[in-house]
């Protein structure tokens, strides 16, 4: 029993000198600002790339060199729901919006490389006072991280790319002929004055006796009433012999004879 107890107590005694050494440095490095001992720091454990190899990413040139490193392309295929949405807000904007679908395609169809992103794995922390950080780390989760390494592109992407070009200027296409015909066929004055409106040719019943409208055109025809003489009625389809005409809400057919056109 006596050498168990000895070896407890002197693993304690091993375990709190050590924290008192550690405690001294990190006291010491306060004071002395790390020039007394070994610093001792408490860091983030995010595994962000530093700066200096993020600089040393943008002069990779090859594209066996950028994959080499770990970088992704970025997909050059185009965005159904994105393209739909940009497609239905350029209606609105009368020649910038075909403007705007030729340089997508000019900008497509010129294009030679492509922009890689990187995967970083950064920690999920959680408020927790009981350590000194006043958080504890939970695990982590890659995020998509932009970049500003190029390189050239492969022969599936130009070809995507020069599809997407197409697409594009299909689309310039469709918007300035939808805004070219809106344009021609609606009122942009806002003035009704200016407007041509359309001829109306009335009818002036000549008859003495007056005018019968009949439901057919032929004097045995059902009569739907009888027009006073010197009225005028509204020329629906003038024909040879009968006219059709309307008169208080009604249509029907009146002889010819009996008509004086006028204009209105």
């Amino acid at each position: 029993m006596s050498f168990i107890n000895n070896l407890f107590k002197g693993f304690v005694r091993s375990a709190v000198n050590q924290v008192g050494r550690d405690g001294g440095k990190v006291i010491s490095n306060k004071v002395y600002g790390d020039k007394h001992s070994k610093p001792i720091r408490i860091v983030d454990n995010s595994h962000s790339q530093s700066q200096a190899h993020k600089v040393s990413r943008e002069n990779l040139v090859s594209r066996g060199d950028v994959e080499s490193e770990g970088l992704f392309p970025e997909s050059v295929n185009i965005s159904i729901v994105k393209v739909i949405f940009s497609f239905l807000f350029t209606f609105i904007f009368p020649i910038v919006g075909p403007i705007y679908w030729i340089y997508k395609s000019i900008k497509s169809f010129s294009k030679r490389s492509v922009r890689f992103y990187s995967i970083e794995r950064i920690g999920i922390y959680k408020e927790d006072k009981r350590f000194k950080t006043g958080r504890r780390l939970e695990g982590y989760r890659d995020v998509k991280s932009k970049t500003n390494v190029t390189a050239e592109a492969t022969d599936k992407e130009l070809k995507t790319l020069k599809i997407n070009a197409i697409i594009y200027l299909v689309l310039a296409c469709i918007v300035g002929y939808v805004q070219y015909d809106w344009i021609m066929n609606s009122d942009l004055s806002g003035d009704d004055d200016l407007i041509p409106k359309e001829k109306v040719e009335l009818g002036l019943i000549n008859s003495n006796s007056g005018l019968n409208m009949r439901y057919d055109s032929t004097t045995t025809g059902d009569i739907i009433n009888s027009i006073p003489n010197q009225d005028t009625v509204k020329i629906i389809n003038k024909g040879a012999a009968w006219h059709y005409v309307e008169y208080n809400n009604e249509k029907g057919y009146v002889s010819s004879s009996y008509i004086d056109i006028i204009q209105n």
